[in-house]
């Protein structure tokens, strides 16, 4: 009993205090044999390092290739993050490669799990052959993904596979050759999902949105389409929040009809474009540790017809006002009193000019909030409204 913990005791210090770039190892088991610079270690064996924790019935470490096989109930856990179960396992933690099979993985940091026939690892990515992924119940998951090769690249959290079927529950419900998809929620430049469809005064639909994010606080969208029987345009929106209580959203759009759809349609304009700016920021003189509040919203539209709206919801008919609305608004809270301003701007969509449209600039509002007067058992507040309607031509 002595000897073998002394054993275990040398092999500790040896492991640990050797080449300053090797992975530093620890091993503990019941029975550990050494020869040369091989070791075997066998029952309840348990291996950890900076960056691995690892179980198995019996383990081979090769101290010059710093090479691991592992056999039986093998368990590796890589920096806390990704677990693997498996039968068997070679692990060369010099070069961080690996082999494991048959395997079932654990994503700690986004709950995706992967069980495959076979993995091999290079540093951050991992190859798979007939694999099932999912992120839902592992006995019984209301979704999964079957694929025959897949691979994972853990750093770009991202995983594309090939010869795909999607199941639900056992049910399978679609297939495709090839398909990608993130397992975090990182904003990342890419392709969305298009819209195709079909009208029969229209033609064919085709919209394909891209979206580009070269910072976490910004954004572009941009949104070709083409409607082979009527035209072509694009649409894009630029989003940015400039602080943490703040956000700036650009819409604009443009849209050119084709003159054989302009005739039959008897349309006024064979051009179709508008802007949109909305942007809100809380906190502008105050702060959030404060008991005072202030904020302020715009939201500004222009348009030279109703089709521009219409175009770009391409989902399917929209209900739109007659006037389209613009405001400027902000206001100014304590706890005892309330002030906002509110300006209000209409674009009439079926007028040729919008001189006649009645517009509010501005009203303003002053509250004062309950109070007792005289006594507790009588409350009073007041509210002063102010409202300026005006327009270039009618009262």
């Amino acid at each position: 009993m002595l000897k073998n913990l002394f054993l275990i005791i040398f092999l500790l210090f040896n492991f640990s205090y050797g080449n300053e770039k090797k992975e530093k190892l620890q091993l503990v088991a019941k029975n550990i044999e050494a020869k040369d610079n091989t070791i075997i270690a066998s029952n309840s064996v348990i291996a950890y390092s900076p960056s691995y924790y690892i179980s198995a019935d019996k383990l081979i470490y090769d101290r010059d290739k710093e090479s691991l096989e592992l056999f039986g109930n093998v368990l590796i856990i890589k920096d806390n993050k990704i677990q693997t179960q498996s039968n068997y396992a070679y692990l060369d933690m010099k070069n961080d490669t690996a082999l494991q099979e048959p395997i079932f993985l654990l994503d700690e940091s986004t709950n995706i799990w992967v069980n495959a026939k076979e993995l091999t690892k290079e540093k951050e990515k991992l190859e798979l052959i007939d694999s099932i992924i999912s992120s839902c119940d592992c006995f019984d998951p209301a979704w999964s993904i079957k694929a025959t090769s897949s691979n994972y690249d853990t750093k770009e959290m991202w995983i594309n596979t090939f010869n795909t079927r999607l199941y639900i529950k056992d049910v399978p419900v679609f297939y495709l050759p090839y398909f990608g998809f993130p397992t975090d929620t990182t904003r990342r430049t890419g392709l969305l999902f298009p819209t195709i469809g079909y009208a029969k005064k229209e033609g064919l639909l085709y919209s394909q949105p891209i979206f580009i994010a070269p910072a976490s606080n910004y954004d572009f969208e941009l949104s070709p389409q083409v409607r082979t029987q009527r035209g072509y345009g694009v649409y894009g929106t630029y989003r940015y929040a400039n602080t943490l209580n703040s956000m700036l959203r650009i819409k604009m759009g443009y849209f050119k009809e084709s003159d054989s759809y302009v005739k039959d349609r008897e349309l006024q304009s064979n051009q179709h474009y508008g802007a949109n700016l909305d942007y809100e920021q809380k906190y502008i003189l105050t702060d959030e540790n404060s008991v005072y509040q202030d904020g302020t919203y715009a939201s500004l539209n222009y348009l030279n017809d109703i089709e521009h709206i219409e175009l770009e919801k391409i989902s399917g008919s929209v209900s739109t006002d007659r006037n389209v609305e613009s405001k400027l608004n902000y206001y100014f809270n304590t706890p005892n009193y309330y002030a906002g301003t509110y300006l209000k701007y209409y674009i009439d969509t079926q007028a040729n000019s919008n001189d006649a449209t009645m517009q509010e600039l501005p009203q303003v509002q002053l509250h004062s909030y309950n109070k007792a007067l005289f006594t507790n058992n009588l409350i009073y507040s007041a509210d002063l409204k102010y409202q300026n309607f005006t327009r270039q031509k009618g009262l």
